[in-house]
């Protein structure tokens, strides 16, 4: 995954404390963690903002790992999309995906399975087709190994 996102801007939407956040800054990868509210034993500085209203970065990448079932990841996913975002990441488990997506759903496609402690899969939806290549590296491992 990282070889695949190298060099672009990612946000993990709904960071929490960032564990997340720091297992692929420790792979590399460029991110900014966004969260409503600061845990009390961060892993990763977080970023206090509303996903739904956030100003994304054009050709930035935004993801969501196991989202709080809320509705605001469909928000996100709108407002991500109108600022130019283009590729979106959903870690969940396939029983959360229609409720967390939305209307967005049949756009994900799977690209990854049984990451993490509950062995979620990884969905992504891009803006345009893309050809990019996934396949299982060091920092797959790492992120599975952090959850």
């Amino acid at each position: 995954m990282a070889a695949n996102y190298r060099g672009r801007l990612l946000f993990e939407i709904g960071a929490g404390a960032g564990h997340v956040a720091r297992a692929l800054a420790d792979s590399g990868l460029t991110i900014t963690a966004l969260d409503l509210y600061h845990q009390d034993f961060e892993e990763f500085p977080i970023t206090i903002a509303d996903a739904t209203v956030y100003k994304y970065p054009p050709e930035s990448v935004i993801m969501f790992c196991r989202p709080s079932h809320e509705g605001f990841v469909e928000k996100a996913i709108e407002r991500a999309l109108k600022c130019g975002v283009t590729e979106i990441l959903y870690v969940g488990l396939p029983a959360n995906r229609r409720q967390d997506l939305g209307g967005y759903n049949a756009r994900f496609r799977r690209i990854l399975t049984d990451v993490g402690r509950k062995r979620e899969n990884v969905y992504r939806m891009c803006r345009k087709d893309s050809t990019a290549d996934f396949t299982h590296s060091s920092a797959e491992v790492k992120l599975r190994a952090s959850r």
